[in-house]
């Protein structure tokens, strides 16, 4: 048993550690540090995109979350620019890769695309549908 716990810990361990690294070399969790602030068109994999995607649509679903549970009066700060300006890593992500999939795709680039099309379509939609930040919305 107790080997088994071991086995698994080291497990657990290593598997953080890949996660960590697979971050630290994925473009779109840095700044980029190009001309005009350009995506690093030179440094993105394939491998890239659909952890980033995942990552954006995340962080874009708190941002949207913190927005509706606002107990302040809703604003055109509070409201209209926070949701205007949520979802900055998915814009970056989405940026490149819908470039990439116009202008230089590939089999690889294509199932990334069938495979998240109905994932960003599902997350744009409960944005959009969403009661609550439709309410703000509305009441700005």
């Amino acid at each position: 048993m107790k080997q088994t716990f071991s086995v698994l810990v080291s497990a657990i361990y290593l598997t953080a550690l890949v996660s960590m690294d697979a971050v630290s070399q994925n473009p779109f969790f840095s700044t980029y540090t190009t001309p005009f602030g350009v995506p690093p068109f030179t440094q993105i994999k394939n491998e890239h995109f659909e952890p980033a995607f995942v990552e954006g649509m995340k962080q874009q679903a708190s941002e949207i979350a913190a927005i509706t549970a606002q107990k302040e009066a809703p604003t055109f700060a509070n409201t209209i620019l926070a949701l205007e300006n949520s979802g900055d890593l998915l814009d970056r992500v989405g940026t490149a890769f819908f470039n990439f999939n116009n202008a230089n795709t590939n089999e690889s680039i294509q199932k990334i695309a069938q495979t998240l099309s109905p994932q960003l379509s599902k997350h744009r939609d409960d944005i959009q549908l969403n009661a609550e930040l439709f309410k703000r919305v509305k009441t700005v």
